[in-house]
């Protein structure tokens, strides 16, 4: 879903919605923060799934960094 909030903050950048991009950048932030959060409190995760997890929220993390740069133009 978060990956969702940020290709929605990438759109509305790009077509000059700026205060609908800063409110949707905020909450893909909250999400990407909720999910760091539900996921150290996991228990009986397989290392796979664990290794899968953290390489997606990688990724994220990746996007919303990228985004604030648009943020800051």
């Amino acid at each position: 879903m978060c990956l969702t909030f940020a290709a929605i903050v990438e759109g509305e950048f790009n077509m000059g919605n700026r205060e609908h991009a800063e409110r949707t950048f905020a909450e893909a932030e909250k999400g990407d923060s909720d999910m760091l959060r539900f996921f150290s409190q996991a228990k009986g995760l397989t290392p796979d799934v664990e290794k899968e997890l953290q390489s997606k929220f990688k990724d994220l993390r990746e996007r919303l960094d990228g985004l604030q740069l648009l943020r800051q133009a």
